[in-house]
């Protein structure tokens, strides 16, 4: 699961590892993990410690850190963490060398855990070298005081033996460079002190200007395991930090199999099973209810190297969740602007009920042969060829009479307080209701979301009372549990019910904003980066010029922005510097805020900083944004931006498409990252510059994205963007909305044909999703029907009204109030966010654009509409 490690804190919103404190009496489940601060002991004289994120970072009054070199990484078991810290303050002590340790014995079981990052997983300690420390000997120095120690292995770490010492060369300190197309990275500095990447790899990895320490290869330990290949690896399923699900070929045989595998001492659960140990339990469990049919059949386990594998027969078919992600009628359909047909229901329906009739009778097998499942949800159940399903990934099944079992399995398909047989019928109703609508991860953090999601899904897909009272039970709801309310069409106005819940978001959004915390508003985890936290899309830049768009600003918030950004002047620079993912959209929200002397000196320090070659290319944080905002300061704000300056940028870009156009590998694509951006940016500049090469380019470059669509038959024809592995996307972000938008912004400059036109339309108005947000939720497909309606007589402005009427009712269903207030779900809708991006702020803007309480809705890239 993305994002895990910032679910952990917070139960409503995202939150960084750093502000999770384990409360056992609230969590028993969870009370078996060791938890509280974890302490190196006193320290000397002259010697301070200080909080770094999740780390205490241990050094001398005064030290100064070399800027580089080789670290060393300590991986220990969970229960030597207390005797590795102390035993490493002890020896830096002796030697006056800085270390930095986790803060909580938490933050060491989550850095471990199954979802953890997978380069640098396991780290408990980090030890720092002086410059003129011989790195040789300092490694082969804590390997005499470590090496009888075991733990995890840190994938992108030269390991000393088998012990717990790793070691890799990189910054000691954060500094930050330029990757490959030019976004900001940590870096490094090469021997002729150019800036480079800094990289966190799955593989160890050596520059090529530093020498490797002679002792990494001296104690270099063989691999275990058979002597020769077994197995071909044709491609990788899954990967977490456990280890990576793989389909492979035996190649004696020729039989097709998937081979788990497990890591040795990763992965700890909540139980404290080691992912070593849940394997052994799903190959018991397996072969315990292979005469049930239910499960592939196990063909081997073994070890190999620092991990043990399972090797099962390849189910051949697609997921659960896969199957409705292609059938579900309201998510794909020919009709966006009436109601899910009663036939496309009732296929789709008597689908779902064949298939949760076969997985009930699945699961009473499971029952019957002492299994109960405890982690059943979509994805882990497979629809064959004929038909049939099978249950796949079992790690956390266990005998029916455990009661001690603590697995936390996927978020939404579980219920707190209930175990044992009732636990996998409530997960089989939950695994029906995602079929219909797979927004359930909210129903966590907003209590009446379940009852909302029932009712959404009967009166979407016409099911009767019985179901809806059925569903109700099954699910542990009352009959009288508050729905959504929300009907297109019924006896509550929608449009009424709009405003309301336009004013709920604004009242909302301004109340959550507090520029005393590092992170102003609830965000994606993406807003906890250094850059991004400045920015529109999970900033609290993107909070204000939404509430800026309804005029809605409070005084407060008005001020304290001003205070904050001043405060933080000096951090903008060349890097992150783009429009939505940078400092600079903060140049539109001041001067939308009437602050024009604040948005000019940014300008200025915009103009200034940037290093056209450089820059990464797209609208959300490269040159194609950045020549948009220069526009939109031109010609919206009064601010000056030089001929000169608009030309070389248009030029640069016009030059990247060119070259994008040229390559044989498929280019990026999108309205904010890719081509149809970039093309909006250029079709601008020639309104500007006059340079008919940028219009060439622009239609040439939409010419180009247009062709990575793929058709989809519903009832009607269908264009959806294919990325080319398995999703077709109609995001705003990258997919349809964003190409529409795009389209429509060019006032006629390029056009897809009518028929394309319909068929691109279409596919960007579902109505079921994973978020409703802006950049790739059920809001941007709005967005792109408001601005089609609002800049173009392409279609018929009362039947893209109606389309998002229905796309607004699924908005406002898919949200509601939790502990601390109103609810956007955001990223996955795992928790809720107030970001333009993925939460409340991008769906106002929205919102606010359609209904005509809003004059723009995407802050330097969509031209203002007066009513």
């Amino acid at each position: 699961m993305r994002f895990y490690l910032e679910t952990l804190a917070d139960p409503e919103h995202f939150a960084p590892l750093e502000r999770w404190r384990l409360d056992a009496a609230k969590n028993p489940h969870l009370a078996a993990i060791p938890h509280g601060p974890i302490d190196c002991g006193d320290l000397p004289p002259r010697w301070h410690a200080a909080s770094r994120g999740p780390w205490t970072v241990v050094a001398p009054v005064g030290h100064e850190f070399a800027p580089q070199g080789w670290k060393a990484h300590l991986a220990p078991e969970l229960s030597d963490v207390p005797e590795v810290v102390t035993r490493t303050a002890r020896w830096c002590f002796e030697r006056g060398l800085a270390f930095k340790y986790l803060a909580r014995h938490e933050y060491a079981w989550a850095l471990n855990g199954k979802y953890a990052p997978r380069e640098s997983s396991g780290k408990v300690v980090v030890v720092y070298p002086d410059a003129d420390t011989d790195p040789g000997e300092f490694l082969r120095a804590l390997y005499e005081v470590f090496g009888g120690f075991r733990g995890p292995r840190i994938l992108g770490d030269y390991r000393l033996g088998e012990s717990i010492v790793h070691t890799r060369y990189g910054a000691f300190t954060a500094r930050y460079g330029r990757d490959a197309e030019g976004e900001p990275v940590l870096a490094l500095t090469d021997a002729s002190g150019r800036s480079i990447p800094d990289p966190r790899g799955m593989r160890p990895h050596t520059p090529g200007f530093a020498t490797r320490p002679a002792v990494i290869d001296e104690l270099a330990a063989a691999p275990s395991g058979p002597d020769r290949p077994v197995y071909r690896v044709l491609s990788a399923l899954h990967m977490s930090n456990t280890g990576g699900v793989y389909r492979a070929t035996h190649l004696e045989t020729g039989d097709e199999v998937v081979l788990k595998e497990a890591r040795h001492a990763t992965g700890r659960d909540a139980g404290l099973r080691t992912a070593t140990d849940r394997l052994r339990a799903q190959r018991d469990i397996m072969r315990r209810l292979a005469p049930t049919g239910a499960v592939p059949e196990v063909l081997d386990h073994f070890t190999q190297g620092d991990s043990d594998f399972l090797a099962y027969r390849f189910a051949p078919g697609s997921t659960l969740q896969e199957w409705a992600a292609a059938h579900n009628p309201a998510l794909i359909q020919g009709h966006p602007d009436r109601p899910v047909s009663v036939d496309a229901a009732r296929r789709f329906s008597d689908s779902v009920t064949r298939y949760i009739g076969q997985l009930s009778r699945v699961v009473a097998a499971a029952h019957g042969a002492g299994v109960v499942l405890v982690d059943l949800h979509p994805a882990n159940v497979i629809v064959g060829p004929d038909d049939s399903l099978r249950l796949i990934d079992l790690e956390a099944a266990t005998d029916i009479g455990d009661a001690s079992a603590t697995f936390v399995g996927a978020q939404g398909f579980g219920r707190p307080g209930v175990s044992g047989p009732a636990a996998d019928e409530f997960g089989i109703a939950a695994v029906e209701l995602y079929l219909y609508v797979p927004m359930l991860p909210m129903t966590f953090y907003i209590p009446e979301g379940l009852a909302a999601l029932v009712d959404f899904a009967a009166d979407t897909f016409h099911r009767n009372t019985r179901w809806r009272s059925g569903m109700r039970k099954r699910l542990g709801l009352s009959e009288t549990a508050p729905g959504s309310g929300v009907r297109v069409g019924g006896p509550n106005s929608l449009r009424d019910a709009l405003e309301r819940h336009i004013d709920v978001l604004t009242e909302s959004l301004g109340s959550r904003i507090d520029f005393e915390d590092r992170y102003p508003i609830p965000c994606s985890p993406t807003g906890f980066g250094e850059f991004a936290r400045f920015g529109i899309s999970h900033g609290a830049a993107g909070a204000v010029w939404a509430l800026s768009r309804v005029d809605r600003v409070p005084e407060r918030v008005s001020t304290d922005y001003r205070i904050w950004l001043e405060k933080n002047l000096d951090r903008f620079g060349a890097l992150g510097n783009g429009l939505l993912d940078g400092w600079a959209g903060n140049i539109v929200v001041s001067a939308e805020l009437g602050d024009h002397d604040l948005a000019a000196r940014l300008l200025d320090r915009l103009v200034a900083s940037a290093d056209l070659a450089a820059s990464p290319t797209g609208v959300r944080g490269g040159l194609a944004g950045q020549l948009l905002l220069a526009l939109w300061c031109r010609t919206h704000a009064n601010l000056p931006v030089t001929p000169e300056w608009l030309a070389a940028a248009a030029d640069e870009v016009e030059r990247r498409v060119r070259d994008l156009l040229r390559r044989d590998d498929p280019p990026p694509t999108g309205l904010l990252n890719g081509l149809s951006g970039a093309a909006l940016a250029l079709t601008r500049a020639h309104r500007v510059l006059a340079d008919r090469r940028y219009l060439d380019t622009a239609r040439a470059a939409l010419d180009a994205e247009l062709a990575t669509y793929v058709e989809h038959r519903a009832e009607q024809r269908l264009l959806f963007h294919w990325d080319r592995r398995i999703r077709m996307l109609s995001y705003l972000d990258r997919g349809n909305a964003g190409l529409l938008v795009a389209a429509a912004e060019m006032d006629g400059a390029w056009h897809p044909g009518e028929d394309t036109l319909r068929a691109l339309q279409r596919a960007a108005c579902s109505r079921v999703g994973v978020q409703p947000g802006l950049y790739i939720g059920l809001a941007g497909g709005l967005a792109a029907n408001a601005v089609l309606r609002r800049r173009t007589d392409w279609l018929d402005a009362d039947y893209l009204d109606r389309c998002n009427e229905w796309i607004a009712a699924s908005i406002m269903a898919f949200s509601g109030r939790g502990a601390s207030g109103f609810h956007t779900p955001g990223q996955l809708s795992a928790r809720a966010s107030a970001d333009f991006a993925t939460g409340s702020a991008g769906v106002l803007a929205a919102l606010a654009f359609w209904t005509g309480r809003g004059t723009s809705w995407l802050p330097g890239i969509c031209r203002e509409v007066r009513s």
